[in-house]
């Protein structure tokens, strides 16, 4: 019996057709490249192959897999270039590459994941079945059948092997007889996430808890003046004719040399040199006053196909008022709709989508329920006066009483219901004297405009990651 199952061939080891959907394997790739480590006998590079793959390489240390492997693409009449070796063997760059059932034989995990980053186009795809304990030990030693196996946690995961992508926890994978421990699928990313954004806190708030490197775009913009201006580019020496005429104001410096196409695309090759300096930074932070005045033409720069991904906190409309909130973000869905997002994918689903693409998004957020085993409960009703924010004035993310008053009035003037917007998100808190709390971790606006409006109640969607904490509150509220 082989371990994949090959149509017209009876069943395999491995499920390795339901294993297609659970891998979220691409319904296309035409003229796309494929990249295949630890093959076995071929089944996922011939599916690559059929739907359009230009390039399909397999590459596994055992030769018999190999050799039957090149003898079905003869019999299937499909171009695969199939390999005797390791990952270590291979060059170039691919669009996907899948990595699966293969991890727990891997001796050195860092390096390995390090070839695969370099192995990656700057857009593409690791489709990734690893493993994963559900415990709170970062590694895990575990015996299948008579050889010893060391399993990561999600968190450890995560966190070290593959700190150098973006990771998105796709699903799980299809149950395997005689695993230890069930498999995960993640999609992971070489993607460079760059978030443009003035110094407000209510942009600033959502991405304050994420680790990156940070750009001051004002003084990439005006630097101190040089005792020389002999090199110095002809319209950084018209910048600091402008700083130098209004004080040092970056705003007003910047209205009074915006009309000159030049000076400005100058500011953004300036900004753009910048974040691509910081190439090797996940999450790169363009912060500054003078941010919504170039935010679009900075963002059209920076290409997803080169592998980057912007997030505009805020752009400057034609009489150069300054809006605050994401472009291009989801609309606005109500209660309801959420409901029937949830019931048909699931509220992790939702969640990911939601703090990603809403006009404020939540990034620290978004990472914490990606990295690790997230429950639901919800979306159900909380009394406001059981919710506690996180963010706000004088709260742990401190924001500006004028800032937070304009966000809060204009919720609470939009609505009709609680029902009206999306749920807020909240988690349970344990605190000093033995009890629990519900706290805000997203909603702290909608909170408060409930509050002014005299809502007793507001829609929460509740997360854990604690599974008895969760299975207490589900009998709570099932009772």
């Amino acid at each position: 019996m082989t371990y994949q199952t090959f149509p017209g061939e009876g069943p395999g080891h491995s499920d390795s057709i339901s294993k297609l959907k659970a891998l979220g394997f691409p319904g296309r790739m035409d003229g796309l490249s494929y990249l295949d480590i630890g093959c076995n006998e071929g089944f996922f590079c011939f599916e690559a192959k059929k739907r359009g793959a230009a390039v399909s390489v397999g590459v596994d240390t055992y030769a018999p897999y190999i050799d039957n492997a090149r003898e079905r693409g003869q019999r299937y009449n499909l171009d695969v270039d199939f390999r005797v070796g390791d990952i270590f063997d291979v060059e170039g760059q691919f669009d996907y590459i899948l990595v699966a059932s293969v991890l727990h034989y891997i001796k050195e995990p860092i390096l390995f994941f390090r070839k695969v980053f370099s192995l990656l186009n700057p857009n593409g795809t690791l489709l990734l079945e690893v493993g994963v304990t559900d415990n709170d030990r970062d590694l895990t030693r575990v015996f299948r059948d008579d050889t010893d196996y060391v399993y990561p946690s999600l968190k450890f995961l995560a966190k070290n092997w593959l700190r150098d992508f973006d990771v998105n926890l796709f699903g799980e994978s299809v149950p395997q007889v005689g695993d230890p421990v069930n498999r995960k699928v993640f999609h992971c990313h070489k993607i460079q996430s760059v978030y443009l954004a003035p110094p407000s806190a209510s942009a600033l708030s959502a991405i304050s808890q994420v680790e990156g490197q940070r750009i001051d775009a004002d003084q990439y913009f005006l630097p101190a003046v040089p005792r020389s201006l002999a090199r110095v580019p002809e319209q950084q020496k018209e910048i600091f004719k402008a700083g130098d005429k209004f004080d040092g104001d970056v705003v007003l410096a910047f209205k009074s040399i915006a009309h000159d196409r030049s000076i400005v695309n100058y500011v953004v090759d300036v900004l753009n040199e910048a974040v691509r300096f910081q190439g090797g930074s996940k999450h790169t932070f363009v912060e500054g006053r003078i941010v919504p005045f170039i935010s679009e033409q900075l963002s059209a720069r920076l290409k997803p196909s080169e592998g980057f991904r912007v997030f505009r906190m805020a752009t400057c409309d034609a009489e150069g008022s300054i809006q605050i909130g994401q472009t291009g973000a989801i609309d606005v869905q109500n209660t309801a709709d959420v409901r029937a997002d949830i019931e048909k994918f699931g509220a992790q689903a939702w969640a990911e989508r939601y703090l990603l693409q809403n006009r404020t998004p939540n990034r620290a957020l978004f990472e914490r329920i990606t990295k690790q085993k997230a429950y639901w409960l919800g979306p159900i009703d909380v009394p406001v006066a059981d919710l506690i924010p996180m963010s706000g004035p004088g709260r742990k993310y401190h924001e500006d009483q004028a800032e937070w008053d304009r966000r809060a009035d204009q919720i609470a003037k939009a609505v009709n219901s609680p029902d009206d917007i999306p749920p807020s998100i909240a988690f349970v808190r344990d605190e000093e004297d033995g009890s629990r709390k519900l706290v805000l971790a997203d909603g702290a606006h909608r909170h408060e405009a409930f509050s002014r409006r005299g809502f007793k109640t507001m829609p929460v969607l509740l997360w854990f990651d604690n599974e008895a904490l969760y299975m207490s509150y589900q009998a709570r509220i099932a009772a």
